[in-house]
């Protein structure tokens, strides 16, 4: 082997100890994918405005880009990032409200038990007078009931899926004229059959993503959306190539394994089959690095602004953690719907699921999981919210190349409330977007080609998603 090759080796083998951050950071061009852009939505307003203020530093800003694939993902994803925002405001009501009323019981109950051992008398130390009386309780109920005051009023504030949408304007002024040209259908045509090859030997990135299903269309183009990562991996390559660049640092929310190298269970840094094919077709680059969110915010504060808070960075690794609930049911597999089922109950302890044998015998799904969990942990809300039983019924039947999956709950009688039906078919359930959380997921199911039907008869609440039987396994 030449000393050549020897070099190039050893470069795409360097440990991230061996590289200049302090050039990186001062010259470096920094990448973002769609991941962190739809985390502003997601992140405590403190980490927002770090995250933010970074994108806007004097020092940085010229030197932030993302690819046009990204911003496609991120303006057709952002209503997602909204709704389940939205959909917080009712669950923390809920339990907030669950929790006034069932302390008011238990501190009562609490008083009169220890009324009746008689501690005053009996005991010579034991004084829970001290702590535990009438107008405590009223007191501690009083805080609960002002902070059920400050989400309504924080729920008036936050923006709604049909609503101007703060966030989205300032991201495009943040990166405007620092976004990637969009590929032709040729190139993309080039991407997607390259892909297949690459997929099948678990060559990175993006493989895991292998059975994500649809496409975004933009200009009579088709953006196949099991090959995103792929296609913005190029257009960091292109981008690389035409500026000669020397640093690039892909930013990036995703920290599946078709991006990152893994040992003993921490990530390393970006897989060596991405090192060596940017250091091949993009020969000016000395070293290419990734972060992810939380680890990007702390560097940022070493190398940028001292000011970013240690909270941020912890709230920042906090999201990428609580987002492996959705993606535990990554895109790339198929999953089971029962499953699913029972992992969104989990949100809702007191809530009996009752599973017919024809959900138990359904084969695995494949789909957007985000988009299904989420209309799961609404439906099994709206039975929580309105049953009189806490207990959801779930069965399936097929019908018409659909598959009918049925949650039934029952409800509280209403005098002289007249059956109503309304489908995401119908003029009245688009009529109803931003008011419903149910309009909400049945307007995002409708995009992976899921209809939504609601049938309220005053004494049952139904709930049915038809699923195309082509996405069953």
């Amino acid at each position: 082997m030449s000393n050549e090759n020897v070099a190039k080796l050893l470069k795409i083998h360097r440990g991230s100890e061996q590289l200049n951050f302090k050039d990186i950071w001062e010259t470096g061009l920094f990448v973002f994918d769609a991941n962190v852009l739809l985390d502003l939505y997601r992140l405590p307003q403190s980490a927002k405005n770090d995250l933010i203020g970074v994108f806007q530093n004097n020092r940085f800003n010229g030197r932030i880009w993302t690819g046009f694939q990204v911003a496609l993902e991120f303006l057709s994803n952002r209503l997602d990032a909204i709704a389940d925002q939205k959909a917080k405001f009712s669950k923390v009501r809920e339990l907030v409200t669950k929790a006034i009323s069932g302390y008011e019981v238990t501190g009562e109950t609490l008083i009169t038990e220890l009324d009746q051992l008689k501690l005053k008398k009996r005991h010579s130390v034991i004084d829970p007078d001290r702590y535990i009386t009438h107008e405590n309780i009223k007191k501690s109920v009083r805080f609960m009931a002002d902070f059920l005051t400050e989400i309504d009023r924080l729920e008036e504030q936050h923006a709604d899926v049909n609503d101007s949408d703060p966030i989205k304007d300032l991201v495009f002024k943040i990166f405007d004229g620092k976004i990637g040209e969009s590929f032709d259908q040729k190139k993309l045509d080039d991407i997607c059959k390259e892909g297949d090859d690459r997929y099948k030997d678990k060559v990175p990135p993006g493989f895991k993503d292998e059975k994500k299903p649809g496409f975004y269309s933009f200009g009579g183009a088709r953006y196949v959306r099991k090959f995103g990562d792929l296609i913005l991996w190029k257009e960091i390559i292109s981008k690389a190539q035409s500026e000669k660049l020397k640093y690039v640092v892909l930013v990036t929310g995703d920290v599946k394994e078709d991006w990152w190298a893994e040992g003993r269970g921490k990530r390393l840094g970006p897989r060596k089959e991405l090192l060596d094919e940017i250091y091949r077709d993009a020969p000016s680059v000395e070293a290419f690095h990734m972060y992810d969110t939380s680890s990007f915010l702390q560097y940022a504060k070493t190398y940028l602004d001292d000011k970013i808070k240690d909270s941020s960075i912890s709230e920042a690794e906090e999201l990428i953690a609580s987002n492996k609930l959705v993606r535990s049911f990554s895109p790339a597999d198929s999953f089971s719907v029962r499953e699913m089922i029972v992992t969104a109950a989990q949100y809702s302890p007191e809530l009996h699921i009752g599973f017919a044998e024809s959900v138990n015998r359904l084969p695995p799904i494949r789909g957007n999981p985000g988009r299904f969990i989420r209309a799961v942990l609404e439906i099994l809300a709206n039975g929580f919210r309105h049953g009189t039983d806490r207990h959801v019924s779930v069965s399936a039947a097929q019908e018409n190349g659909l598959l009918r999956l049925r949650f039934k709950n029952r409800k509280p009688l209403k005098a002289g409330f007249a059956p109503r039906w309304f489908s995401s078919r119908t003029k009245l359930f688009g009529g109803l977007e931003g008011k419903t959380g149910l309009a909400v997921v049945g307007q995002s199911l409708a995009e992976e080609g899921i209809d939504l039907e609601v049938v309220d008869t005053g004494g049952k609440f139904i709930v049915d998603l038809l699923i195309p039987l082509g996405m069953f396994v």
